[in-house]
């Protein structure tokens, strides 16, 4: 287990307040739309849906740098960018998914995000109260308050196609200024976060669990080819002592508490309010997402709607030690061939 020794001096350590001095938005222009209108009008002349093309069959080379830039921002800056200006507005909703994905494949490889192996998914609560209290639910399904978490993927990204009437901005949080934070005040907390956890696994990565748990502890932290890795997901390692059996000590029990109390402070989490036609992309080795509870408007045609993308940078076992890739980077080898 190799520890980093030294602070996180680059721009994947950012506080709150370094955000908005940082330059992570890309701005769509005129000639972008007209674009992105004829990219979308070629797939659908050619019958594809929103799920079925490659970059190939989507082509933006007039975009080409600024989606280069985000790839950058995403792997080499802060860990997040954002696109804004998607006409969501005047796309239906086969053109709004058909855009999302196609900007998305140029970015990486769509994975499946559950069992089902559905690769767009719909956050949008479910109608009717009942539904809102039921917490077997999964989070994109409800709309009260996420926990900081990362998924179980390269890049997480969110195309906002409707607001809800109040709430549920986007919070982000940087793992390598947590772990700078640690290493200058906590130290002794970092060796459990190094040797990681077991941690119950979800539905999508079912497959490569034993009985709903990783088959071996994942580092919280991990220094791998000169990166800093980083996976914390707070009710899904506390959940692995009652599936396994196996209880924490107080040490590893005070070291994510200490994570996670970081991550909810104002110091460390920047908040964002996505709106319409912005598309959110975060890397999960580099920044955690949670998101405030929000209120939903009363008729169900116009209640909040995000479009979501699990993303795989394509790059042989990007950032990752083999460990980490078993579990992280699931369930691709069915997906890559449809995506050139």
């Amino acid at each position: 287990m190799e520890m980093l020794q030294n602070p996180i001096e680059d721009r994947s350590a950012w506080k709150a307040a370094d955000l908005d001095r940082m330059d992570w938005t890309i701005e769509l222009d005129a000639r972008d739309v007209a674009e992105l209108d004829r990219a979308v009008a070629t797939v659908k002349a050619n019958g594809f849906s929103g799920r079925d093309f490659g970059k190939g069959d989507f082509p933006l080379p007039g975009m080409r740098a600024k989606l280069d830039d985000v790839l950058e921002l995403l792997t080499d800056g802060p860990g997040l960018a954002r696109i804004r200006g998607v006409p969501v507005d005047r796309y239906d909703e086969s053109e709004i998914e058909i855009a999302y994905w196609g900007i998305g494949v140029h970015i990486g490889l769509p994975m499946g995000q559950n069992r089902q192996g559905d690769r767009v998914g719909i956050v949008q609560a479910a109608p009717g109260n009942a539904a809102y209290s039921q917490e077997t639910r999964r989070g994109y399904a409800r709309p009260s308050a996420l926990p900081f978490h990362a998924d179980s993927t390269d890049v997480v990204s969110l195309l906002c196609v409707r607001k809800g009437k109040s709430g549920g901005l986007s919070l982000v949080a940087s793992m390598a200024a947590i772990h700078n934070h640690l290493l200058q005040h906590r130290p002794d907390l970092l060796p459990p976060l190094y040797e990681g956890m077991h941690t119950a696994v979800g539905e999508e990565g079912a497959a490569r669990s034993v009985d709903g748990v990783s088959p071996y502890p994942i580092p919280i932290f991990e220094y791998y080819k000169g990166k800093l890795n980083a996976w914390f997901a707070m009710p899904r390692i506390l959940a692995s002592q009652k599936a396994s059996g196996v209880q924490f000590t107080p040490l590893q029990l005070e070291a994510l508490k200490y994570v996670d109390d970081l991550a909810h402070s104002d110091e460390f989490h920047y908040a964002m309010e996505l709106e319409p036609g912005d598309i959110q992309f975060l890397n999960n080795y580099v920044v955690l997402h949670s998101r405030t509870h929000y209120v939903d408007h009363d008729d169900p045609a116009h209640f909040r709607r995000l479009l979501r993308l699990w993303l795989r940078i394509d790059q042989e076992d990007y950032r990752l030690s083999p460990q980490r890739a078993h579990i992280f980077r699931w369930g691709m080898d069915a997906v890559r061939p449809t995506l050139v």
